[in-house]
């Protein structure tokens, strides 16, 4: 029996978005300078369709932490036999989630991010701007030390 398992792409949409043009710099030069990208995320699971959602905001942020432009989307996916691969723990505050299906969601997402807001920046000086190629790579440490850090919490409650 293969240990292939089916998980399926079954909606992606684009929430929200917002621009405001009067915090964007004048020149690319500025942008690259005075400009931080970011992205930001929550996953939530429904066991009864067996679908894990990624709730994402992907923006640019000026020097002083407003967000100059973003894009809130959804992102869906469908597990066939979630309850095999996706474990809680006790109090449900925590999902367990296997590092390689976790490391191909965000990178999914990321790009998803990437192309919602660059499709808003396209008529800006931002326009040349974009969130960091391999920028889901840092993200996906990120996400492993925290379960990792997580798990030791968790264990040292037990």
């Amino acid at each position: 029996m293969s240990d292939t398992r089916k998980i399926q792409l079954i909606h992606v949409a684009e929430l929200d978005y917002s621009l405001k043009e009067n915090l964007i710099p004048e020149t690319k030069e500025k942008c690259e300078t005075d400009i931080n990208p970011g992205f930001g995320f929550k996953i939530k699971i429904n066991e009864d369709n067996s679908t894990l959602s990624i709730e994402a905001t992907a923006f640019y942020a000026n020097k002083a932490g407003v967000e100059v432009a973003d894009s809130k989307f959804i992102y869906v996916l469908y597990f066939e036999n979630m309850d095999t691969i996706i474990k809680k723990d006790k109090d449900e505050s925590f999902l367990y989630i296997p590092d390689e299906i976790m490391d191909v969601v965000i990178q999914e997402a990321f790009i998803t991010g990437r192309m919602f807001l660059s499709s808003h920046v396209k008529n800006t000086a931002l326009k040349d701007l974009y969130l960091p190629f391999n920028g889901a790579s840092s993200l996906i440490k990120q996400v492993k030390f925290q379960n990792k850090k997580r798990k030791k919490e968790i264990k040292d409650e037990d």
